[in-house]
This record gives structure tokens, C-alpha cells and sequence, in this order.
């Protein structure tokens, strides 16, 4: 009688466990999802998105394998991997992601030398410039601005989720903007943590606000055609980020910080739109993990809409 008992409280921990993070599964075994490479001279133009995935001929030898895959973190649209990866000799490729052999989208491995922006999902070809070699970035469209086309593809959600590599990451509101004077505004923003492990993001009062703004704009503005933005941004350089400059986020936590930022000319009265690019750190290979978590890295958009008095 005891052990059935014991059997039936091990059947609901794990019920109750799978119900607290539904949206993560840990099966590896219910798919199968890799990145080809395009055969060159399919495609013509970096914008199209017309384009019958179906129809392409792809490399046999596989770009990025699924078993080198560690996680993808949806907030930042970043791939962790086990293995670091070269892409810089891939620049002007296209490339497929598939699931199960299903082709989910066309991308594009992006020289960093050309200035037109694809219409598709980018790998910015480089080499430890921006990020390590470990961890994969895509783009989408008008990525620099951090819109993500990726955002709204729920087919790759779902094969994210069923291989067990969807990390939701973190979330950021910008809560309010106020004008302290024509030059200089405050913002407050709050960063919480949508995973289930421990998360270390940037802090401002840790770092101080001009080490910040090393790795961030801060906040601009635009009303119609107009655009705002500090024209003489106080920034320290930092190459290196101490330990004692992260926050730790617990998962479920979140933390609001409100900092002040100059350089303004003539700052506009009324509604405005308002843009801010929280930062991820810049770390070498591997050094984003931690014993209890990982660094945060990427670059999360907020665009919301404020009324200065």
C-alpha cells in the first residue's frame, strides 16, 4: 500500500511539474531541426519572400546539426550552441532551417559590408565582432531596429517547443518617460525573467549610467517625420564587464531601474513615440554560462507611445 502511494505522489510531482512549464518539453526525441545551406544561384534577389522553400536544392552536409543545438532563447532570438561555429565564410549564402525535414523559412547570411536589409531572417557573418562563436543571432525584418519577423512564426515556436530548446528569456516594458528639463529626460523600464533558470542582465546602478551607455542609445522619439535622440550621449567605454555589473533575475522576478539621460535639443510637448534597445553584454564563447544560469545577450526593442507634459 505504501509503495502505491508512493508511486502515485512521484505521478503527481511530474503532472504538476510539466503543468508549471507547459511551455517547454524536454522530449529531444520528437524532432529534428537543422539549418542547410541554399546550392548557389537559386536565388536572385535578397529581398524575395516569395520564394517555394520546397523547391530548393540544399547542400546534403548539414550547416548546423540538432545535436549541436543547446537552446534558443525566443526574447532575443539567439541560438546557443555546444559547439562554436564559423560564419564568415558563408557571407551572400542563403540558408533553410528545417524541422523534420520541413522547411520553415529562407535566410540569409548578411556581409557585414552590404547596407541593404533582407527580407528574411540574417546571420550576420562575422566572427566574434558582436557575438562569441557559440551563439547564433537571427535577424528579421528591419532587424537593426529590433523588429523580428521571427516573432510571429508560430510553426517555429512549436518545433522549438517540441525539441526542447524554446527558453522564453526575458521581457522588457518601457513604464514611463519624464521630461526633467529641454535637454534631459528619465526613463523607467522593468526586466523580468519568463525562464526557468536564473538570468543576468546590465544594471544601471550597478554599472553606473555612462558605462550603460556604452552598450545602449538610451531612448529616442519620434512625432510624425520628427525624430529625437541625444546628440551628445555621455558614454564610458567598457570592454570588459565586471561581475558585480550584472543583476541577477530569479526566475518569475523582475526589477525596475529609472536613469537619466542628456543631450537633447529641444525636447517636443505632447505625445511621442518612444524607442529604447535594452543590451545584452558582450561575452567571449562560453563565457555566458554560469553555474546557475547565463548572461543575457542580444538587443530587446521596445517601442511605446508617451505623452510629455
Amino acid at each position: 500500500m505504501k509503495k502505491s502511494i508512493y508511486i502515485l505522489v512521484l505521478l503527481l510531482l511530474a503532472a504538476c511539474t510539466e503543468s508549471d512549464y507547459s511551455d517547454y518539453s524536454y522530449n529531444r526525441g520528437l524532432g529534428n531541426m537543422n539549418i542547410y545551406l541554399v546550392e548557389d544561384g537559386q536565388i536572385q534577389q535578397t529581398h524575395s519572400d516569395s520564394i517555394n522553400l520546397a523547391s530548393l536544392k540544399l547542400e546534403k552536409e548539414l550547416w548546423l546539426k540538432h545535436s549541436e543545438i543547446d537552446f534558443y532563447d525566443w526574447s532575443a532570438h539567439i541560438f546557443y550552441l555546444k559547439v562554436e561555429k564559423e560564419k564568415q565564410d558563408c557571407a551572400g549564402r542563403y540558408f533553410v532551417l528545417a524541422y523534420n525535414e520541413k522547411p520553415l523559412f529562407l535566410g540569409y547570411f548578411m556581409p557585414l559590408w552590404q547596407s541593404s536589409i533582407p527580407q528574411v531572417p540574417v546571420i550576420i557573418a562575422e566572427d566574434g565582432i558582436f557575438y562569441p562563436s557559440d551563439v547564433i543571432p537571427l535577424g528579421g525584418f528591419h532587424y537593426l531596429q529590433g523588429v523580428n519577423a521571427l516573432d510571429e512564426n508560430e510553426d517555429f515556436k512549436t518545433a522549438l517547443k517540441e525539441s526542447g530548446f524554446f527558453r522564453k528569456g526575458i521581457e522588457v516594458v518601457l513604464e514611463n518617460v519624464t521630461k526633467k528639463n529641454s535637454t534631459t529626460i528619465e526613463y523607467t523600464y522593468k526586466v523580468a525573467n519568463r525562464d526557468t533558470r536564473k538570468i543576468y542582465i546590465l544594471d544601471p546602478d550597478k554599472m553606473g549610467a555612462s558605462r550603460f551607455y556604452y552598450y545602449t542609445n538610451g531612448v529616442s522619439f519620434y512625432n510624425g517625420s520628427t525624430y529625437y535622440f541625444s546628440e551628445n550621449l555621455s558614454s564610458t567605454p567598457s570592454e570588459s564587464i565586471l561581475p558585480s555589473w550584472y543583476y541577477a533575475l530569479y526566475p518569475g522576478q523582475s526589477v525596475t531601474r529609472t536613469v537619466e539621460l542628456g543631450g537633447f535639443r529641444n525636447l517636443p510637448s505632447g505625445k511621442v513615440t518612444c524607442m529604447f534597445s535594452f543590451p545584452g553584454a558582450n561575452a567571449r564563447a562560453t563565457d555566458w554560462e554560469k553555474r546557475d544560469g547565463r548572461i543575457w545577450l542580444g538587443d530587446y526593442f521596445v517601442e511605446k507611445e508617451l505623452a510629455f507634459d
